[in-house]
């Protein structure tokens, strides 16, 4: 640690709060970090000096609370034992840049490597950094959890209404047998059903119509409720109705910046389609005119390449 002390003393000093640390308080601080994650601890060297660096701690706080605070040596056997039982978030300690190298894009590199590192080890997704929010120009951001309710809503709403529930139906392609399975629709691979999963779907679209009435939607929409049940990020494109042309391009620049920081898109356009769930979050987000939410959808790094549909080429 006493090189990384020697990067933190110029980085840290140009921050409005700032407290020298000695080496030897250094070390008694971070005093068996190793044994936790060491993967979560990056740095990066030029001409063998290093020049940026970021460390995060996994919460073990549950497990704390769980030992009363009492890590004894049998404690600690006990959380090395269950790495993986504390490897659900990860907390942020300090990052920095050496002044004379700052702007040059080594933090997010840094950022991009720690996060695949975060999921390798089967950390929860979090947040958006704020340097990426920043950068879509246009959005609204909330919490995943903050909508849960309107998902649910607007779900209950598109899974009742005979229209949407054939257009969806229409739309899908829940068993390879499908005459349309690799030309293009929406696949079971593609929403990562299984064989049971898919026949049950197949079955309850198919006879919409009776078990509408017996509480299909419920149903329905309660199988969707994880979706936002996660630390994650919902982005709402908001905009002028007349320059769709233009907020489309925006989107797809969005949707190209995400990419390429290792994010995925998961459209929650149903929000926006029933005006309930529309007007409630256009007043959540203080928007005058709910017409002007264009765009609804989550955000995060997913755990694995996701299954593509296939798409008719002309």
């Amino acid at each position: 640690m006493t090189r990384h002390r020697l990067n933190l003393r110029p980085s840290g000093q140009r921050a409005r709060q700032y407290t020298e640390i000695s080496a030897d308080r250094l070390a008694a601080q971070t005093d068996g970090l190793s044994h936790l994650d060491e993967a979560l601890l990056l740095y990066l060297t030029k001409a063998h000096r290093p020049i940026a660096f970021v460390l995060c701690l996994p919460d073990i706080s549950a497990f704390v609370a769980d030992t009363r605070g009492d890590l004894h040596p049998l404690n600690q056997l006990r959380l090395l034992a269950t790495r993986s039982w504390c490897r659900r978030e990860a907390v942020l300690v300090v990052k920095g840049t050496i002044p004379g190298e700052q702007g040059r894009g080594y933090m997010r590199l840094l950022s991009r490597e720690l996060h695949a590192g975060l999921r390798r080890g089967g950390y929860h997704p979090g947040r958006l950094l704020a340097e990426v929010a920043d950068r879509l120009t246009g959005v609204r951001r909330l919490a995943c959890r903050d909508l849960a309710g309107l998902l649910r809503a607007a779900d209950l709403h598109q899974f009742g209404d005979p229209g949407v529930t054939r257009e969806l139906r229409a739309w899908l392609r829940l068993t390879p047998r499908h005459p349309r399975y690799r030309l293009d629709g929406l696949t079971d691979r593609a929403l990562e059903l299984g064989a049971a999963q898919a026949l049950g779907l197949r079955a309850s679209l198919a006879l919409h119509p009776v078990l509408r009435r017996l509480g299909l939607p419920r149903v329905l929409a309660a199988a969707s409720g994880g979706l936002l049940d996660h630390d994650g990020d919902v982005l709402v494109l908001v905009g002028p109705v007349t320059e769709q042309v233009e907020l489309g391009r925006t989107l797809m620049r969005h949707w190209l910046t995400l990419a390429g920081l290792g994010h995925t898109t998961h459209p929650l356009s149903q929000i926006i389609d029933c005006d309930r769930t529309r007007e409630a979050l256009a007043d959540r987000l203080g928007v005058a005119d709910p017409l002007t939410l264009l765009h609804v959808a989550r955000v995060g790094r997913p755990k694995a390449p996701a299954e593509r549909s296939a798409r008719v080429r002309t």
